[in-house]
């Protein structure tokens, strides 16, 4: 160019055009196309791998996935959140969106199919406040008398030890005998949800629970179970299934259990624990590492607080 102010306008031109997707991408990728690559390259080693993909495979039936991905705006990001919000709830399109995200930031970063991400700027939906439901013991009588047989004795000791360590279910079933340690009273998980191991500690009632699972586990003839050393060995959807239907037939003579949720004991387990531990201790068993998150289950009054200063 004759003159440098000539060539950064042309610079400034052509930079404008890549982020508009017009130039510089390579048009023969899609957006199925990526999603079949997350989903090959990359799900498999995400927490939430089953449920991930599920929505990737329904994402994959949109019409957006037949467009080429370097052609998707920010408009047409906010047009399918406006859609979706019609079928399912804001939290559910908030976590959606997060997945969107996931995958385009990959294709940004490591694939270089895409500039920007198309969902960045696009307003998440606004999310009810966070649920918090406890469980009386009529409920938790009503549900576990309707759980029944192999596979239901197997979720009454889940449930039952959710209500005293406040595991997750997905914690409680990736259990192995190797990481029970029944003379300390211990569980060592060595990966939650937030990416980290801990330590739980378990209550007499909760060891009592562990030590009535052992006894079935020397009689299996079951293949895996002698090979993996799983303390549970029923999956997720049969948990969530049988304890469903035990819910529903518990609602006959008490209307209440309708809205139990299995992650409800967790909940619960928290605020009974926050009354016999102190916050750092609380926030250890439970593995919490934002105090903000523990304290919407902290349970303590200003008049039991009051009596320890005295």
């Amino acid at each position: 160019f004759p003159t440098k102010a000539q060539a950064q306008a042309w610079a400034t031109k052509r930079e404008a055009e890549i982020l508009a997707g017009h130039r510089g991408l390579p048009s023969k990728h899609t957006v199925a196309d990526a999603i079949d690559r997350f989903i090959r390259e990359v799900v498999p080693n995400r927490r939430g791998a089953r449920w991930e993909e599920i929505r990737l495979l329904k994402f994959r039936r949109h019409k957006l996935a037949l467009r080429p991905i370097g052609s998707l705006q920010a408009n047409d990001m906010a047009t399918w959140r406006d859609g979706r919000l019609k079928e399912v709830s804001p939290a559910s399109v908030a976590r959606e969106m997060n997945l969107w995200g996931a995958l385009f930031s990959v294709a940004v970063r490591e694939w270089r199919w895409l500039q920007v991400s198309p969902v960045r700027g696009v307003r998440r939906p606004v999310e009810p406040p966070a649920r918090r439901r406890g469980i009386s013991g009529d409920e938790i009588a009503e549900i576990i008398k309707h759980l029944n047989g192999p596979a239901g004795d197997q979720v009454k000791a889940a449930f039952k030890l959710s209500l005293e360590t406040a595991m997750r279910a997905g914690e409680i079933l990736s259990l192995t005998w190797d990481h029970v340690n029944l003379d300390q009273r211990v569980v060592t998980l060595p990966k939650t949800k937030n990416g980290d191991s801990r330590q739980v500690p378990l209550s007499r009632d909760a060891a009592t629970i562990l030590v009535g699972l052992q006894a079935p586990r020397e009689q299996a003839q079951d293949k895996e179970t002698a090979i993996n050393g799983r303390v549970f060995t029923i999956t997720g959807p049969t948990l969530d299934t049988l304890f469903r239907r035990a819910r529903g037939k518990a609602a006959i003579d008490l209307p209440s259990c309708k809205t139990v949720r299995f992650h409800d004991a967790r909940g619960e387990a928290i605020t009974r624990l926050s009354r016999r531990l102190d916050v750092l201790e609380l926030a250890r068993v439970v593995g919490h590492r934002s105090l903000a998150s523990l304290m919407f289950y902290y349970a303590k009054t200003a008049s039991e607080i009051a009596k320890k200063l005295d």
